[in-house]
């Protein structure tokens, strides 16, 4: 988000020690996983609406839900492609499943 508001390099070491300080509250220390910005930054074509809010609580809530309704509607897509003519209970566990299996 710095990047687009700010014009800050998210690989650069100085945002790399601001991000651990953040997971872990102090530096990584050598063996730790160091938590830099790890991702091709045409990630930010999909991630920038996350930028839009400085709460973290916030973003992760929006951000979890969308995954969510992303979930459901991939799993109705993929009903209708496959032709299968499930209803009732058997849909609505289906549904249930394609939610709570999520990584």
């Amino acid at each position: 988000c710095r990047l687009l508001w700010e014009g800050e390099d998210p690989y650069s070491e100085e945002i790399t020690r601001e991000i651990q300080l953040g997971v872990y509250g102090r530096p990584a220390v050598e063996g730790e996983d160091q938590v830099a910005f790890a991702y091709p930054l045409y990630v930010l074509a999909v991630t920038w609406p996350t930028c839009l809010s400085r709460d973290f609580s916030t973003v992760q809530a929006v951000w979890m839900t969308f995954n969510l309704h992303l979930l459901m509607a991939g799993t109705i897509l993929m009903k209708r492609i496959a032709g299968w003519g499930a209803k009732g209970a058997l849909w609505l566990s289906t549904l249930v499943w394609s939610i709570f299996v999520y990584p």
